[in-house]
């Protein structure tokens, strides 16, 4: 109809939106449902919720030296003859995006005081990692805030970590960083995955912690 005070406006009593609803990517919980869980002390809650996992692998062959050809025919004392051989090692790069997060409460203190360390402890109770084999490298897209539907100040942190997981000579046995295969032959590791630090004035070794779960606790 025509409302002549409104200049011959259209004037209507009924409006009509369109409306299109996305699937999130990402768990929604409550706090009661999270706290069901096991492990959600342990692991952080936020890792059940709000978190897309990417895993970008990357397989190559390490070089070593290989003591296990000798001359033929075999003379005594024999002749070994060390040769550069290849085996076979996986690394990832793992990135937790955790959407929606407070600017205020990025846990930085924890994001800086567990940088360079590995896991001492399993670690995420979806992929289940085994002890050192997360090294937690940064995190990134914490100074990005955008404003969410409430007007607040909120970020998606990207978590990364770099996973290196091996398995040992048994067959069954996981090893992690700062573990290299042993192909010498007279050591008794020969032929073993062994847990080994750098020779230098005090050696080195990385640092492991229980505390990953930190990582996605709403803190300061």
């Amino acid at each position: 109809m025509i409302d002549p005070e409104s200049e011959d406006w259209f004037v209507t009593h009924w409006a009509y939106y369109k409306c299109t609803f996305q699937r999130l990517p990402y768990t929604i919980l409550t706090d009661s449902e999270v706290d069901t869980m096991a492990g959600a002390t342990t692991y952080g809650k936020e890792l059940y919720r709000y978190v897309v996992r990417q895993t970008n692998n990357n397989v190559r062959e390490l070089r070593l030296a290989d003591y296990g050809f000798e001359l033929y025919p075999v003379t005594t004392p024999s002749t070994v003859l060390p040769i550069n051989s290849f085996i076979v090692t996986v690394e990832s790069e793992v990135i937790y995006t955790w959407y929606q997060v407070p600017f205020d409460n990025v846990p930085r203190t924890y994001m800086q005081s567990l940088k360079g360390k590995i896991n001492s402890t399993v670690f995420d109770p979806v992929r289940q990692y085994p002890a050192e084999t997360m090294l937690y490298v940064d995190t990134k897209q914490i100074d990005v805030p955008y404003e969410g539907p409430d007007g607040g100040l909120y970020c998606d942190p990207q978590v990364i970590f770099r996973r290196k997981q091996n398995i040992g000579a048994d067959g069954t046995t996981i090893v992690g960083h700062q573990h290299v295969y042993d192909s010498s032959t007279s050591s008794s590791t020969a032929g073993k995955w062994v847990k080994v630090q750098r020779r230098n004035v005090g050696g080195f070794i990385y640092e492991t912690s229980a505390d990953f779960g930190r990582l996605f606790s709403p803190g300061t």
